[in-house]
């Protein structure tokens, strides 16, 4: 079975609980990352979003919310509610319900072979 994502990382996940909106805020790390990436998608069409910095803002919001009641609810689908709020997210940025409903559906790569990687 696999481990949750509160389980696999809870020092780090509350490392970022803690200073996740100066993360948010910082231009280094994922936080710079993730406004390249939106503006990208932006850049690309894919995204109707006026401002870049209220999106960032949005998606670190929603991300260190989702954090929390994680943490909070040991006990809840992991999975099922990081889909409902990406979701969610997908559709506030202008993609259609049923597009928004396919990506969450894809399967994510291996954590183990992307640290893997990483490393």
């Amino acid at each position: 079975m696999p481990v949750s994502w509160a389980a696999r990382s809870a020092v780090i996940s509350s490392s970022r609980l803690n200073h996740g909106l100066e993360l948010a805020q910082s231009e280094r790390g994922l936080a710079s990352r993730a406004f390249h990436d939106i503006r990208a998608v932006v850049d690309a069409g894919r995204f109707e979003v006026e401002d870049l910095d209220l999106a960032l803002a949005v998606t670190a919001g929603a991300a260190l919310a989702l954090g929390a009641l994680l943490h909070a609810q040991p006990d809840r689908d992991d999975g099922t509610s990081a889909d409902l709020a990406v979701r969610g997210l997908l559709r506030q940025f202008g993609i259609p319900a049923d597009e928004a409903e396919r990506i969450c559906s894809l399967d994510l790569p291996d954590l183990d072979a992307v640290d893997t990687l990483v490393r």
